[in-house]
């Protein structure tokens, strides 16, 4: 009774751990839990009998260091267009700038290229500030389509993308801009100054970012004419410094129940299989001396 009790519990130890390897090789891959699905969108066009007015050349929100800039304005289904230009100064003063309309257009299709030179655009207009381009086109009983462009013209513009360093884009073709400052700031105290005269680098892209301790500091420029006086506002930007990243173990995420455990789905096979491999060993060593046992035991009888 006792060897048909062991025969039996070294079986279902054996099929025990052979279902729970099983569960296990079916754990989700690692990262499965990070994948995404993505999908494309396709964006149709389809032209109709309704007026379209699309501004293209300067895009929304820019900020320009450039003077010398296009605007094209593709219309559609058109019998008038009109195109309004609005500067607002460094002193908050708003001005209309003179942009020619085109004429009796017939309900055609078509296009306007108009070249702008930001530095002069007559009528008192040009110069450093905020500008919002309005364009709209008459058709039949007074329907009406428009666009709108908002923008900023100035000396300087820092770029900083997240990898990389902030450099500032220098304004090169305003004969007024002299020199242009650059500040690191954190907390309201200066980390760094530099003037840059003519011939001003562009970009200027020699921050001692690699000298900075992690934390939130703050790049400031400010173009100057010769004689002192700020051209235009100064231009911030934040800069964050962050501490090195403490190397990972490298195991990825098994998902699921054990998606905290930090621990691969390859390290719970191997475990599984070296489990099943020394169980198996000890229930077959049981079954062996049982039987060795048993047949000395007949021996003596």
């Amino acid at each position: 009774m006792k060897e048909t009790q062991k025969k039996v519990l070294g079986c279902f130890g054996l099929g025990l751990v052979a279902a729970v390897t099983f569960v296990v090789a079916t754990l989700p891959v690692p990262g499965a839990s990070a994948t995404t699905s993505v999908t494309d969108t396709i964006e149709v066009r389809v032209v109709g009998s309704t007026p379209n007015v699309t501004v293209s050349g300067i895009t929304n929100g820019a900020v320009l260091t450039d003077p010398n800039q296009e605007i094209k304005v593709d219309y559609e289904n058109i019998d008038e267009l009109h195109v309004q230009l609005k500067w607002e100064d460094m002193d908050g003063n708003i001005h209309v700038c003179p942009v020619a309309d085109l004429g009796d257009l017939g309900g055609a299709a078509g296009s306007l290229d108009k070249p702008l030179d930001l530095l002069n655009l007559g009528n008192g207009c040009g110069g450093y500030g905020d500008y919002t381009l309005r364009v709209y086109g008459k058709w039949g009983d007074g329907v009406e389509k428009e666009d709108f462009v908002h923008f900023s013209y100035q000396p300087t513009v820092i770029n900083a993308d997240e990898d990389d360093y902030p450099e500032i884009i220098v304004d090169e073709d305003n004969p007024e801009l002299d020199h242009v400052q650059v500040k690191i700031t954190k907390d309201g105290i200066i980390i760094w100054d530099k003037i840059y005269g003519r011939p001003i680098p562009n970009p200027i892209d020699d921050l001692p970012v690699d000298e900075l301790e992690p934390g939130t500091y703050t790049v400031t420029s400010i173009a100057y004419d010769a004689g002192g006086n700020e051209l235009y506002n100064p231009y911030e930007r934040e800069l964050i410094i962050e501490a090195p990243e403490v190397p990972s173990t490298g195991a990825p995420d098994t998902g699921g129940l054990f998606q905290n455990l930090n621990i691969s789905k390859e390290d719970y096979l191997i475990t599984g299989l070296l489990v099943f491999f020394v169980f198996g060993v000890v229930a077959f060593g049981i079954i062996i001396r049982s039987r060795s046992k048993s047949t000395t035991s007949r021996k003596r009888k």
